[in-house]
């Protein structure tokens, strides 16, 4: 790409993408979409939490990349309700890298429920409304 001025005016010579590059693109974005469905529909009991969610810490480098999701492949520390979670585990996160709206986990025993939330193996208990269906948890923190 190259610049020039021009009566205060930048133009932008553009180069064609080649035909090995768009291949590449192409293989990426197919590679990230099929990390994404893989991970949805695993087996196992998944859980939804939505609310305010903010992510305290996470592995950058293990992190994959697609649309508005980003699967964290290693562990996200977050923070819900200003209670502090630790998820040693696969975790899709939705929104952006620190804001986050929605987490989706794949768990493997049945959460316990009570009046306050539910309290998942591995991560505590994480307060709001929740319903299910068949083995999908919706959880809305407070």
């Amino acid at each position: 790409m190259m610049k020039s001025l021009t009566n205060d005016r930048i133009e932008i010579d553009y180069e064609e993408v080649s035909p090995e590059t768009e291949e590449i693109l192409h293989y990426v974005h197919n590679k990230r979409k099929q990390a994404m469905d893989d991970f949805e529909q695993q087996s196992g009991i998944h859980l939804l939490i939505e609310g305010n969610i903010t992510a305290a810490s996470f592995d950058p480098m293990n992190i994959v990349a697609f649309e508005e999701k980003l699967l964290h492949q290693t562990f996200l520390q977050v923070s819900i309700n200003n209670t502090e979670y630790l998820i040693e585990q696969p975790v899709l996160a939705y929104g952006h890298l620190h804001k986050i709206n929605k987490l989706h986990v794949v768990i493997k025993n049945y959460p316990t429920e009570n009046v306050n939330g539910l309290v998942v193996d591995g991560i505590g208990e994480i307060q709001g409304r929740y319903w299910k269906q068949g083995n999908v948890f919706y959880l809305h923190a407070n």
